[in-house]
């Protein structure tokens, strides 16, 4: 089969080595067969959340499902893509031993012209995509989507990320540096004390981690972080973000902000 519009998922995957569909699929729809290319499974995917979700998860002892009554059970998101962006700044990976994951099915929506009129026919979209596992390849083929209709047991998250996100007042749902203008982590309504939220948000995220006994992890797309009014940052490198993973505030550089990303 043809590659499908893969974009910037080529250039990710240089980077990742996950992030791109690499197996052809075929998927069954009340309009005809459709085929694809998805990302299989690895030995962990990740699930992005916000902090509140996240704790939810640490008490339920389960990353849960809500039953609706239209389709029966909608599904869990996951992604075989380390970088994903979307879905929020607390990156849950999960180990995939003993998981039912079913991959999303991207297909080539000029090709499947039929399966693509109908499901943008449908009143909610999303929860169609996933009951069929397909998506067209054009706008979410990079997320490499893993889907379970289970409930998924907390145990099976090893590892939870906080990642520095583009407005560090709130739980921006985008961590990436894709549609966020400038390109670099700042306080959008000029925090009096920025770092001491961003310290804030770091210190919750861990709680969750102890909670579910899992490793953590300080990380960002970004490169920099404005620390408040005028050309300051803290460079978001790797020793400045194990030191914000501890509680430890870097040292502030004066002058331009870069506006660099790493992923």
């Amino acid at each position: 089969m043809a590659r499908i519009g893969l974009g910037r998922s080529v250039y990710v995957r240089k980077r990742e080595g996950l992030c791109i569909p690499t197996r052809r699929c075929i998927r069954q729809t009340p309009v005809g067969e459709v085929e694809g290319m998805e990302c299989p499974p690895n030995d962990v995917v990740y699930h992005n959340t916000l902090i509140g979700p996240a704790k939810k998860i640490a008490e339920d002892g389960k990353i849960r499902i809500e039953k609706r009554e239209a389709l029966g059970q909608d599904a869990i998101s996951f992604s075989s893509c380390p970088s994903q962006r979307f879905g929020g700044n607390i990156k849950l990976v999960v180990e995939t031993k003993g998981l039912h994951l079913r991959p999303m099915c991207y297909y080539d929506h000029e090709k499947e012209k039929d399966v693509d009129r109908w499901i943008g026919s449908q009143h909610d979209m999303n929860r169609v995509r996933a009951k069929y596992a397909v998506d067209a390849a054009v706008l979410h083929m990079q997320e490499c989507e893993n889907i379970s209709y289970d409930p998924v047991p907390a145990k099976a998250i090893k590892k939870v990320e906080y990642w520095i996100p583009w407005r560090v007042e709130d739980s921006y749902p985008n961590v990436g540096c894709e549609g966020a203008m400038p390109h670099y982590s700042f306080s959008e309504r000029f925090l009096s004390d920025p770092v001491g939220k961003v310290h804030e948000n770091i210190a919750e995220a861990k709680k969750v981690a102890d909670k579910l006994g899992a490793r953590f992890e300080v990380k960002s797309c970004f490169t920099a972080l404005k620390t408040g009014w005028g050309d300051q940052y803290i460079p978001l490198n790797d020793r400045n973000l194990k030191m914000l993973e501890k509680g430890k505030t870097p040292t502030t550089v004066k002058g331009k902000v870069p506006e660099l990303c790493r992923c």
